[in-house]
């Protein structure tokens, strides 16, 4: 399988992309490893002797207005070099992610269009799905990770149009230990031996097996 190469890197100094695959005097030149663009230190140049020509300006990243890279602040010289916003916008000392939260703002679901309220260290929800969407979208995932661990077919019919209507049975119910849709608190190992007692099968055969209308092929 090939790996997909970075068409652009990004420079540890300007913070500008450059193309990764460049035409210079004719030939083609690779810089998947360089760490700064041709700007900063040109083709063939040497880190050391540009190390002191540091860019005098940025571009603030929230306000995209330009802020000096060196300043001085009760007497004493502070680099900016590698901050990504003005000071305007991010104070001396502060958090990015806390200056941009938006903790606690009504922000609305791109699935289902329902508006919530945020809140910042909740594992259920984020900024653009609510905590129902994003526990069905787990759910889906696990249930398809289950049923192709089982064969991804009912073994009495082969039916498998429809996840939905795919279900586990336990040969054994005595064998039981619990609900295979308790997956959300339950590691894969568990739920790996869990399964190894049980059958997939649709919800047709299923039924039937539990009315006594259907028996299992052994």
């Amino acid at each position: 399988m090939s790996v997909q190469k970075r068409i652009y890197n990004t420079c540890k100094r300007c913070g500008e992309k450059f193309l990764t695959r460049k035409k210079i005097n004719g030939k083609i030149r690779r810089f998947y490893a360089r760490k700064y663009c041709l700007k900063c230190v040109p083709f063939n140049g040497y880190i050391n002797q540009y190390k002191d020509k540091k860019p005098s300006t940025r571009i603030c990243k929230n306000c995209g207005k330009e802020f000096k890279s060196l300043v001085i602040i009760n007497g004493k010289k502070i680099e900016l070099y590698l901050r990504k916003n003005c000071l305007k916008c991010v104070s001396l000392g502060e958090s990015a992610q806390k200056c941009f939260s938006r903790d606690g703002e009504k922000v609305k679901c791109e699935v289902c269009n329902k508006t919530y309220i945020y809140k910042r260290g909740t594992h259920n929800c984020n900024t653009f799905r609510c905590c129902s969407c994003k526990n069905i979208e787990r759910q889906r995932k696990a249930k398809i990770k289950c049923v192709e661990y089982k064969g991804g077919k009912c073994i009495n019919c082969g039916f498998n149009k429809y996840m939905s209507a795919l279900v586990f049975h336990h040969v054994n119910p005595k064998n039981k230990e619990f609900r295979i849709a308790k997956w959300r608190i339950i590691s894969w190992n568990r739920i790996k031996k869990e399964l190894n007692k049980c059958i997939l099968l649709c919800a047709n055969c299923h039924a039937g097996i539990h009315a006594g209308h259907i028996k299992l092929k052994r």
